[in-house]
């Protein structure tokens, strides 16, 4: 979502007292009074047993697949290349074909209808006046996720600083929340607006997979949502999930952060945006209002809200009129979180694409010449980068095009080396922001007490010489929010732990699964969705990559000589190229097809101490 200064403040909303009140009467009934009232009123019966009346019969006589097994392979393939409706018509079309007659394959419509009874037993439709939203069952996508990762889930030590465990429960899930408008059109103004969750007991990688994310529901319209109505399900599930989870009543679900762009920000907290006064959602700083622009030039954080004052302000606003402290109401989530501790600063939109990306355009209309820039372009194409980072940084010209994995890239790895050109007090300057968001992405338990509090010196230091170097109209509440950074990371946990950079993913994973501009694009959506919730197929599959045998003419003589003088000769070893241990691809220095990447360079540890060196070859001994 871009920032725009267009206005100052909107129309007041206020939650109503009845939207309380449905939240209270939620809240104290039992989640199995809940769930044995949906399961009536909905269809008991999955999508195999509605396409046959029996389980596990051969599709054809003397068959190995079952008509199970035949719906399930089906579905992964559809869920994997995302089929449309039209090709699957046709794929099942040829496979009855092909079969021998008295077969029970499905028809495309069988499929379809059984589909859509599986996909309305999860989602539930909802019309607005402001748009339409789906609203999608919670449990039984982390019932899936945490028999997925059971052995790990609670074992693993998070990076992110968790609660203890409530009373009553063994063990309580914690949850981020996670909302953004993603346009589907060039042609309308129409948006989705995904309501994504995540756990954050699981390890960061893990979590952050597609797979492992959860869709709690979806909005599609001309505008932001209307929040009352858009998390009014949610909450009421999630409140009564709090009381404990069908699947394990030893477990129970809690939220833990809100993870969101500034603009999203406070249009769900209920505050004025980043550009009106008393816009920090975290301090009660005012804020100047300069050339049509809202601008914090302080670099010291005074008065620091607290969830107590913030619902005082809420209640004020609303027998007010106005907004108090920048508060216009109480906020849709606050019977779920702590406001405003528990709203987040995103790493992603403030720090890349806003801090940095300004900063960049800043230096680059200074500093960067034509010769520069193309000498930069040539450098990257020449550096290997391990295939870690899954994007590389394009030319310097294409910037207003970049992404924030790209200036993640340049801020933390390449801008150090390629701005050394530029005059010594701007270079110094940037590498305050560089060395302070390269502390506060590290993970937290390689950090000490006296890192942080030099994180805190560089980024006073930064905003203290900002207007000084360039304007003081890039003093802007992206730069104050990194004032707030080193705090929310002492508390929380390290910046690329609390991320929003798997919930764009995510984002982007639900725009592909529209094929064209038809009617029902929300339903398509959802039912997508679902299909790779209900597949096996992973997005992020594990499996080891092809491992490439060397024939021995591509071993040096003299480590085969070496293997030799260990006892073992030729027909005893196997030597490889390249392979993939706990999912990451390592390759050697034999590896003739790692094109630009450089996964041959690694830390190891020797008698104690780091070590880097170069993989040189993999060999295994047969027994």
């Amino acid at each position: 979502m871009s920032n725009s200064f267009s206005s100052i403040d909107e129309d007041m909303p206020t939650v109503s007292d009845a939207f309380f009140r449905d939240i209270q009467r939620i809240q104290t009934s039992t989640p199995i009074s809940f769930i044995s009232s949906f399961n009536e009123s909905k269809h008991s019966t999955t999508l195999s047993d509605d396409i046959s009346n029996s389980s596990g019969i051969p599709i054809y006589r003397n068959s190995n697949v079952t008509n199970v097994d035949f719906i399930a392979s089906v579905n992964d393939l559809a869920s994997r290349h995302r089929l449309s409706d039209s090709c699957l018509w046709d794929l099942l079309k040829l496979i009855s074909n092909i079969l021998p007659n008295g077969h029970i394959c499905p028809i495309f419509l069988e499929f379809k209808n059984s589909w859509n009874r599986t996909v309305d037993e999860v989602a539930t439709f909802h019309s607005c006046a402001d748009g339409d939203f789906f609203s999608i069952l919670v449990e039984p996508q982390i019932e899936k996720i945490y028999r997925r990762h059971s052995t790990i889930i609670f074992r693993h030590k998070t990076e992110i600083s968790l609660p203890a465990t409530s009373d009553g429960f063994e063990h309580t899930l914690f949850l981020n929340i996670n909302t953004d408008g993603v346009p589907i059109s060039k042609s309308n103004n129409k948006s989705v607006w995904p309501l994504w969750l995540n756990i954050a007991n699981l390890p960061t990688k893990i979590r952050s997979s597609f797979p492992n994310l959860i869709l709690a529901a979806i909005w599609m319209g001309n505008s932001k949502p209307n929040w009352n109505e858009f998390l009014k399900p949610f909450i009421g599930e999630m409140l009564l999930l709090q009381g404990g989870t069908s699947f394990n009543k030893s477990i129970n679900c809690k939220h833990l952060h809100l993870i969101v762009d500034i603009v999203a920000r406070a249009s769900i907290a209920n505050i004025v945006q980043f550009n009106g006064y008393y816009g920090c959602p975290i301090c009660l700083i005012r804020g100047e209002h300069d050339n049509h622009r809202h601008l914090y030039f302080s670099n010291e954080i005074r008065n620091v809200r607290t969830c107590r004052e913030n619902d005082q302000f809420a209640l004020e606003a609303e027998t007010l009129g106005r907004p108090v402290f920048g508060v216009k109401g109480r906020s849709v989530l606050r019977p779920l979180l702590e406001i405003p501790e528990d709203i987040l600063l995103d790493y992603l939109h403030q720090v890349l694409l806003g801090v940095t990306r300004n900063l960049l355009f800043s230096l680059k209309k200074a500093y960067f010449t034509s010769a520069n820039m193309k000498e930069f372009d040539k450098a990257c194409k020449e550096f290997q980068f391990p295939t870690d980072f899954n994007r590389r940084t394009r030319s310097l010209w294409e910037l207003k095009h970049w992404k924030g994995s790209e200036f993640r890239l340049f801020l933390l790895y390449v801008g150090s080396i390629f701005l050394s050109n530029i005059p010594l007090n701007y270079y110094l300057h940037y590498m305050l922001l560089c060395y302070s968001i390269r502390i506060l992405s590290c993970p937290i338990k390689s950090k000490s007490h006296r890192e942080i509090d030099n994180s805190i010196l560089a980024i006073k230091e930064f905003v203290k010489l900002l207007p000084n170097l360039f304007d003081k109209n890039a003093m802007s509440f992206n730069v104050h929010s990194l004032l707030h950074l080193p705090s929310q990371v002492a508390r929380i946990g390290c910046l690329s732990s609390t991320s929003a950079f798997c919930f764009e993913s995510g984002n982007y994973q639900l725009k592909s699964f529209l094929s064209s501009a038809n009617r029902g694009r929300l339903r398509l959506i959802v039912e997508r969705f679902l299909r790779r919730y209900y597949s096996n197929f992973k997005a992020n599959d594990d499996s080891p990559n092809a491992i490439t045998i060397l024939p021995e003419a591509k071993v040096s003589s003299a480590f085969l000589q070496a293997v030799n003088e260990e006892g073992l000769y030729d027909n005893d070893i196997k030597f490889f190229a390249n392979h993939n241990i706990c999912g990451i691809a390592y390759h050697s220095s034999q590896y003739s097809y790692r094109r630009n990447s450089s996964n041959n360079y690694v830390r190891f540890n020797s008698n104690g101490s780091n070590q880097h060196g170069e993989l040189c070859i993999f060999f295994k001994i047969r027994n």
